[in-house]
């Protein structure tokens, strides 16, 4: 069933370029983009299947989410891939693709899921000495978590 899938992807991105032309506009570009990115997700995750690609399902990854922009499904596919970089011993990657998480999520208002990237990005950083670097993630996750758990105290206390 994956193979298929796959494969479908994999005509249909290759096609894309085809399809733009003869499709002028965004809308086009729009729907290449979307379909790399899917067929990204989808090779990254099935080679994160061996330890040894960790690295490769990480940049595969964090190439779909520049294709996919500023949106939940980028969120989560930096999320996967700064957990992805970790686990391959690239601390250093992963505090980078935690971070770009953590500002995505920030721009479209999730303070809970960047408070847990920063967080995510803190503790890589600390793996690596960066002990700096982890103290500012650490204390811009607590903040948001901070400033998320008063405006809901706050919501409370007025329906009281």
């Amino acid at each position: 069933m994956i193979k298929t899938v796959t494969l479908g992807a994999l005509a249909l991105v290759s096609l894309g370029p085809v399809a733009a032309q003869a499709q002028t506009g965004v809308r086009a570009d729009v729907a290449v983009e979307a379909a790399r990115a899917e067929l990204l997700t989808e090779q990254a995750y099935l080679v994160a299947e061996q330890a040894s690609d960790f690295s490769r399902a990480a940049s595969w990854l964090r190439d779909a989410a520049v294709l996919r922009g500023e949106n939940a499904e980028a969120v989560r596919a930096l999320m996967d891939a700064g957990h992805f970089h970790y686990y391959a011993q690239r601390s250093g990657d992963a505090v980078s693709a935690f971070h770009e998480a953590g500002r995505v999520a920030l721009n479209l208002g999730d303070a809970e899921t960047a408070a847990r990237a920063f967080r995510n990005a803190a503790f890589a950083a600390d793996r690596i000495g960066d002990v700096d670097t982890a103290r500012r993630f650490m204390a811009r996750s607590e903040t948001l978590e901070t400033e998320r758990i008063v405006a809901q105290a706050a919501v409370v206390a007025q329906d009281r």
